[in-house]
This record gives structure tokens, sequence and C-alpha cells, in this order.
């Protein structure tokens, strides 16, 4: 990759890391990218952030969807349901609300 490309593509991948080994400011790489290509930055910042959530729901809705199935194997083989339940103090459960 460039020297140039790397500074159009640093920000887009949040690396400002890349900047640094090339005696570069971020203020100078903004200097130094094409006025054209800086606009185009934030969106497709935008996009590959949206790219990568759909594919980790995706991944982890594939994962849920394998769980549930073999659940419900399980479930057809033996007939039974266990459900194991653990009590846990509302102060507890208030504790762990207010953190997220």
């Amino acid at each position: 990759m460039s020297t140039g490309d790397k500074l159009a593509v640093a920000p887009i991948l949040d690396r400002p890391d890349w900047f640094q080994p090339m005696n570069c400011t971020i203020a100078r790489a903004i200097e130094r990218v094409a006025p054209d290509w800086l606009r185009l930055i934030p969106a497709v910042a935008w996009q590959l952030r949206r790219e990568q959530h759909e594919t980790f729901n995706a991944a982890a809705k594939h994962a849920w969807q394998a769980k549930l199935a073999q659940f419900f194997a399980q479930q057809r083989a033996s007939d039974e349901t266990d459900f194991v339940a653990t009590l846990v103090p509302v102060a507890m459960l208030r504790a762990i609300a207010t953190r997220v």
C-alpha cells in the first residue's frame, strides 16, 4: 500500500498508529489526501462498520439458531425438559442493571 493510500485508509480503519511510522500528523495527512478522497472517508467508514455489524449479527444469529436446533433435537430425543435456575437477590440485579 502506498503512503497516500495508508493516509486515506488509516482514519477509515480507525488506525491513528499508522501515522507515526510515516512521520505524519493527522493534520498533515488531511492536507496530503486529495479533497475528493477526504470527502468519502466518513461515508466509507460508516459503511465498513455497518457491514462489520451485519456480519457479526449474522454469525450470532446462526450460532443461536444452531444452539436452538440442538436443544430441540435433545428435547425430541428425551421428551423431558430440565430447567435449572439460580435465585439472585434483587439488590444484586439492581447493581448489575446500573452498570449496563
